[in-house]
């Protein structure tokens, strides 16, 4: 079995090694967790090494993204703007989810069009690691929850014929370990990890938890995770591996 390291500090320790190759892994959290900047830095630590990745930022353009990425991490703007002129680190999606929300009605084809377009750009691009922020673009093309799970099978599927390892942000309501509740298609997701923000003593404490991974053993520990300038850093010392 083929492991893809994330390269972020501590996380291939949790992961004992990595992600398997052709996994797809759910990044939840509520919103300021760092699910996208923590899914960006997985493609720029790759594309430094030689391995071609695409972020599909479905809710931003790529100029506010890498803005708000370099903001948190200036420390990688060597890197970054490396891997996006050599071609290793590829921007895309945002016009594409636009054209799409711009349908109208509750339509699943709108879904369907969404998939089919990010299959193509995958395949012409001959990308092996994707990341798609986030699947609320896809529940806000519908109001019917069965047609929300069939298109995050549909993904599911799609993702696993182009063999692609992919990570897949999503939002959480709940912002800590005890009200978290998740939903059943989930678990359709080879991997869940999830990102916690709690206040103790007036302090915001941010900590990831590994619920899941097909295919590799993991930490079951929830740690301290903190966004740095050179990047995100979990907080492994003394941890109960696996």
């Amino acid at each position: 079995m083929e492991l893809i390291k994330t390269g972020i500090a501590g996380l291939d320790d949790l992961l004992n090694g990595g992600i398997p190759r052709g996994n797809q892994v759910l990044i939840s959290g509520g919103p300021g967790t760092g699910k996208t900047m923590l899914s960006l830095e997985f493609l720029v630590r790759n594309a430094i090494n030689g391995r071609k990745g695409i972020f599909f930022n479905l809710e931003e353009t790529g100029e506010k993204l890498k803005e708000e990425f370099l903001s948190a991490m200036p420390n990688l703007k060597e890197d970054f703007d490396k891997v996006i002129k050599k071609g290793t680190l590829i921007l895309s999606g945002r016009e594409t989810a636009l054209r799409v929300r711009g349908g109208k009605g509750d339509n699943p084809y709108e879904i369907d069009n969404l998939i089919a377009q990010l299959s193509e750009t995958i395949r012409n691009e001959g990308a092996e690691l994707v990341v798609i922020d986030s699947l609320s673009v896809f529940s806000l093309l519908t109001d019917e929850s069965s047609v929300y799970k069939r298109s995050m099978y549909l993904l599911t599927e799609t993702l696993q014929k182009l063999n692609v390892t992919s990570l897949l942000t999503i939002e959480l309501t709940e912002r800590n370990v005890s009200a978290l509740k998740f939903k059943s298609e989930f678990f359709i997701f080879d991997g869940l990890i999830v990102l916690y923000q709690m206040i103790e003593n007036k302090k915001r404490i941010s900590e990831i938890e590994i619920i899941k991974m097909r295919g590799n053993s993991h930490s079951f520990d929830v740690l301290p995770y903190q966004i740095l300038p050179q990047g995100i850093k979990i907080s492994v010392k003394n941890m109960g591996l696996y």
